[in-house]
């Protein structure tokens, strides 16, 4: 009997969008479009898909260029610990603590003056998106 030839997996257009923006350089979104062939709403869909399995992905725009640049963030900016966003321990934070945890959830500086229910309820709201 003749032994069939096996083809391996097709690459999931999911995947080569992830690999795609951890390019150091990143990806435009015309260029995400021409890769996978979908229309700008579905593949902002699939970076909205990729956000809620955890992935961060920066945006930087580039001078002088109309398109925006996305890639994912580092392995390491990737990985918040998992009892850090407990909603039980976001009560229990004080304004300081909170602050702390913003930078470290959004990788982003604290918003001028924020109140601690302001922070509270972002905080929350992120440990129960992930």
């Amino acid at each position: 009997m003749p032994k069939s030839k096996t083809t391996p997996p097709r690459e999931t257009k999911t995947a080569i969008l992830r690999r795609l923006l951890a390019r150091k350089a990143g990806a435009d979104l015309a260029a995400l479009q021409s890769v996978t062939g979908w229309q700008p709403h579905s593949v902002r869909a699939a970076l909205s898909g990729l956000r809620k399995a955890g992935y961060i992905i920066d945006r930087t725009d580039m001078p002088l260029n109309p398109a925006a640049r996305l890639r994912t963030a580092s392995q390491a900016a990737r990985k918040v610990p998992d009892d850090a966003l407990l909603i039980e321990n976001i009560e229990a934070m004080d304004r300081t603590a909170l602050m702390a945890a913003w930078s470290e959830v959004f990788s982003t500086p604290v918003p001028k003056r924020p109140s601690s229910p302001f922070l509270r309820r972002f905080l929350a709201f992120e440990a129960q998106a992930r």
